[in-house]
This record gives structure tokens, sequence and C-alpha cells, in this order.
């Protein structure tokens, strides 16, 4: 199976912790440790 041309996988760098971190704190919006 052939990954889409789009999606690319690699390494993580320090620029993207921001990103990343904003994004799960937006995703668990309205969750409880407990779901």
């Amino acid at each position: 199976m052939t990954p889409p041309a789009e999606l690319r996988i690699r390494h993580a760098v320090p620029a993207d912790i921001a990103p990343v971190l904003a994004f799960w704190r937006e995703a668990a919006e309205g969750t409880s440790i407990s779901d």
C-alpha cells in the first residue's frame, strides 16, 4: 500500500512542540482523565 502523496512521516524537531501541544490541548477540551 502506497501512502498518499500529501502524507509525510518524519522525526519531530523542537519547533514542533508548541503546535503539537496546542493541537492536543484543543483535542482534549471537554474530556476528562477517566474518558
